[in-house]
């Protein structure tokens, strides 16, 4: 989905639309108010009868791609319009699927529709394509020629995990920043997932999953209530999206009474109650909910949660706000620039601080199940990661455990989750620290050490917890970094180093004085 600083554009075979750059594509924008409808702030001029393809693409604060939808390309069909500068409004459902392919039914001059284009998308649509949201635009017809290219598709592999369940449905993921250049193919029709490339980014932005509950609609900022009366959400999208809701900016309403002292900026995680099954609300509000159990962590190194608002309609977490970003960004980032992730000295910076966390969580009976590189915050922006602090958050998969009946939900993000959790076995802290072995690998190595082109390998490759610190960028790690990673990424759990354990290895003091 959309992320602080992303933005989509419409991408298409036309000069008004980039001719299939994305860096020159038509721009959509959003607001808290809006969000998840993307409009265009004025129309284009497309040549009248001009039969024209492209795509809605996410794209970073650069303008470069970052996902584009994963559908056959759209047609905006203008070849049997009026000669008299048609004023068309289009409106879409991001990565919906036409199956009868007749995309030209979708558009209608002005004149026909009767109403705005603002009308038209106060009530989207929203169907269980990822992500969700509606996109609209209007386009001018003009008599002036223009060369079409030929259309380019983005693959995207359709087999990405949605379940920890082999051979479960799968749902479409995005791809890292960058990655045009690798993704692009000159065919008309979604093709197969491609075979894994040295040449291709395997560090792909994924999603969190339950086998009890699916991903929430977006959430919408509440109408009325305590949270509205003293916060003010503001910024073109959301923050992020947590495993229960998304998280968008916000700051206390001048003159309004309680709330954090001292603090401007902040994150509101809003949850929709409409979308969330009994058990949901056990898991978010219950004893041993997600709230409960944050609210009791206090630690440099945890997003703080500082208050709550259970209200008709939304529950609303207001957050400790982090400007730098999360891990998974900050790593694309160096690669971008390195072709490798982070250095030594920066990896165990963010090591030390995020098993620092664990071990605390850890020893408050807490096991998060949910730690990844999208997990991990960065507090400041525009300092460099071996002199930023790292923090830890989202606690919607987070659980007690008592220690001694084991836990036994098989839930967690596919890349990062223990091999114990996906064999069905009960399992406690251990996959924790199994996650913090695969986030140094990724932080280091910048792609995940169990990539694979479908659903089912990947959790196979994990059952087998084999993976590679052999040849390539891993000749130039110190062999007690990878000692390190080893001793995390045990396949037994009960021979797996603890986060506490790990925190004594002597590579943290080497690293930071090299």
């Amino acid at each position: 989905g959309t992320r602080l600083g992303f933005h989509v554009r419409v991408v298409g075979a036309c000069a008004a639309l980039g001719n299939w750059h994305p860096e020159h594509g038509l721009v959509l924008v959003t607001s808290p108010t809006d969000f998840p409808v993307w409009k265009s702030m004025a129309p284009v001029t497309i040549e009248a009868w001009a039969r024209v393809e492209y795509k809605y693409v996410i794209c970073d604060s650069h303008a470069s791609d970052v996902t584009w939808e994963q559908r056959p390309n759209r047609l905006l069909d203008l070849s049997d319009s009026a000669p008299q500068r048609p004023h068309v409004l289009v409106t879409e459902t991001y990565a919906e699927r036409d199956e009868k392919c007749r995309p030209c039914e979708r558009f209608r001059s002005a004149s026909e529709m009767g109403r705005s284009l603002e009308a038209r998308m106060a009530t989207p649509k929203v169907l269980e394509s990822i992500p969700r949201g509606t996109c609209g635009w209007s386009v001018l017809g003009a008599r002036c020629p223009s060369k079409l290219l030929t259309p380019r598709e983005v693959i995207i592999p359709e087999d990405q995990p949605q379940d920890l369940r082999p051979g479960a449905a799968t749902a479409a993921a995005g791809g890292a920043q960058g990655s045009r250049g690798e993704a692009l193919r000159a065919h008309r029709e979604a093709a197969p997932a491609p075979a894994p490339s040295d040449a291709m980014p395997m560090l792909v932005r994924e999603e969190s999953f339950s086998q009890v509950h699916a991903r929430l609609e977006e959430a919408e900022e509440p109408d009325g209530g305590e949270f509205h009366s003293r916060y003010r959400l503001f910024g073109s999208g959301p923050l992020g999206e947590g495993a229960w809701g998304l998280v968008w900016r916000c700051t206390p309403r001048q003159g309004a009474a309680g709330g954090p002292a001292g603090e401007g900026e902040l994150a509101a995680k809003i949850v929709r109650k409409a979308m969330l099954q009994p058990r949901d609300v056990t898991n978010l509000l219950g004893p041993a909910g997600e709230v409960v159990t944050h609210l009791a962590l206090k630690h440099p190194h945890i997003v703080t949660l500082h208050e709550y608002f259970d209200e008709q309609h939304a529950v609303t977490l207001v957050l400790e706000c982090c400007r730098g970003g999360d891990l998974f960004d900050a790593v694309n980032r160096e690669c971008q620039r390195s072709g490798r992730g982070f250095a030594e000295p920066s990896t165990a910076r963010a090591m030390e601080h995020i098993l620092s966390a664990l071990a605390y969580i850890h020893r408050n009976g807490v096991v998060h199940r949910d730690l990844k590189c999208e997990n991990i915050l960065l507090g400041m922006a525009n300092l460099p990661p071996e002199e930023n602090q790292f923090k830890l958050c989202d606690f919607g998969f987070a659980t007690r455990d008592d220690g001694r009946h084991g836990l036994t939900d098989r839930v967690g993000s596919p890349f990062t989750v223990a091999p114990e959790v996906v064999a069905g076995k009960s399992y406690g802290s251990p996959v924790d620290a199994w996650s913090a072995g695969v986030v140094m690998y990724m932080t280091l190595a910048a792609k995940t050490p169990f990539y694979a082109p479908t659903n089912s390998e990947v959790l196979r490759r994990v059952l087998a917890g084999k993976y590679s610190l052999d040849g390539g960028i891993w000749d130039s790690v110190s062999p007690m970094a990878k000692g390190l990673m080893r001793s995390l990424m045990t396949l037994d759990p009960q021979l797996r180093k603890t986060a506490q354990q790990a925190l004594r290895n002597e590579w943290f003091l080497l690293a930071s004085s090299s």
